[in-house]
């Protein structure tokens, strides 16, 4: 009886990701205000001797966007970075094509060196922020400015994020599913269904005035999240926009991990709203999706009941179906072949992830930034690919 309830759960909580997929809608481009904003675009640099080439190609793709050059400024917030990436920030800083603000107390996390950099340095009105690892489309900018412009309640705007190395492993591959199906269709369903919104950090933009009303984005190794937190006590909203990023994801089971140890790393607080808890539960269905598909495996392989047979099987086609439709939505149908792997396989290294993430904070552990340089870390210039004309 219980296993028939837990199944039955689990079906009702795949036919939600499929309702997602299906009201997901993409995002017209905003209006644009007549008189254009003050603008600072910024990417940040941390302690990378080896992989220059990541901080120029971002320089370099800021510098190509469509917006007039005397509303935009670009910061590049350094953490401390040396060999390449100083040297190539140093020489755009004396061409007066960027600005550099590095840090003398080398924090162990981005968000207090934004902040830093934001009071110290920046002078727009509104503040657009990506990973220095990302390709963004020429109209990005606009995009986000247009949809921050268009309400007064709106204090910050997140962009879809494409996974531009799709093309080099499997790895990358899950990866480039999970961009479409975690990050921009849950994006686009949760406003479609009016529930509350997210940031990610490779991808945003936020009205200065907001960000003094909020106190920054505080002092955790997610800053993203503890800003949207904190948006959300205050009253802000968050808006999608189409405005879209091309990013450079990780391409090994060791980087995976990496990466995966800081996201999770999250403290529970940030993930249940006391105030909202069924909107929480609802905006973590895509996390759960993918649990939910392999529980929903191992239970049609190993049940003896009918009733749970049948049901696993029901949940595991709609979590396909669903999957299917947000990647043909997306115009990522060449991804379609690799969704069983990203179901079960990708959920096993998933949960192996999160588990042992929860157990190091259990212990009092802390997760740090990972450095740059050894060649540690996922930002190493790999070519990104993008599917349309940017």
């Amino acid at each position: 009886m219980l296993s028939e309830i837990v199944l039955s759960f689990f079906t009702a909580s795949s036919l939600l990701s499929l309702l997602y997929a299906i009201v997901a809608k993409r995002q017209k481009a905003p209006k644009m205000p007549e008189k254009l904003p003050k603008v600072s675009v910024m990417t940040y640099a941390y302690m990378d001797d080896w992989a220059g080439n990541v901080i120029k190609r971002k320089i370099e793709n800021f510098l190509k966007l469509d917006y007039p050059k005397n509303k935009m400024e670009i910061i590049v917030y350094d953490n401390g970075s040396t060999g390449k990436t100083l040297r190539i920030c140093k020489q755009y800083e004396k061409m007066g094509l960027i600005k550099h603000y590095r840090s003398d107390k080398g924090y162990n996390r981005k968000g207090q060196v934004l902040d830093d950099a934001i009071r110290d340095v920046a002078k727009g009105d509104i503040i657009a922020l990506t990973d220095p690892d990302g390709i963004c489309e020429r109209s990005w900018l606009r995009k986000h400015v247009g949809t921050l412009m268009s309400n007064k309640k709106i204090g910050a705007s997140i962009g879809m994020i494409f996974c531009g190395n799709w093309y080099k492993n499997l790895m990358t591959r899950m990866r480039a599913i999970e961009d479409n199906w975690m990050i921009n269709i849950s994006y686009l369903g949760r406003e479609k269904l009016g529930v509350e919104q997210y940031l990610c950090g490779a991808n945003y933009a936020f009205k200065r005035s907001v960000w003094k009303n909020i106190g920054g984005h505080g002092k955790s190794l997610v800053e993203d999240e503890e800003m949207a937190e904190n948006l959300k006590k205050r009253g802000w909203k968050i808006a999608v926009t189409g405005a879209s990023v091309w990013q450079e994801e990780v391409e090994s089971i060791k980087h995976f991990f990496i990466q995966r140890m800081r996201w999770y790393s999250l403290p529970i607080r940030f993930v249940f709203s006391k105030k909202k808890f069924a909107s929480s539960l609802v905006s973590l269905n895509p996390v759960a999706i993918q649990t939910v598909s392999l529980i929903s495996l191992i239970a049609l392989l190993v049940s003896a009941s009918q009733l749970v047979r049948m049901l696993s099987a029901a949940t595991l086609l709609v979590s396909f179906l669903t999957l299917v439709i947000s990647l043909v939505k997306m115009k990522e149908k060449h991804l379609i072949a690799f969704i069983p792997v990203y179901l079960f396989l990708d959920t096993f290294l998933t949960l192996v992830c999160l588990f042992f993430a929860r157990g190091v904070s259990l212990l009092g552990k802390e997760v740090r930034w990972e450095r740059l340089s050894n060649r540690k870390y996922y930002h190493n210039g790999t070519r990104i690919k993008v599917n349309r004309n940017y």
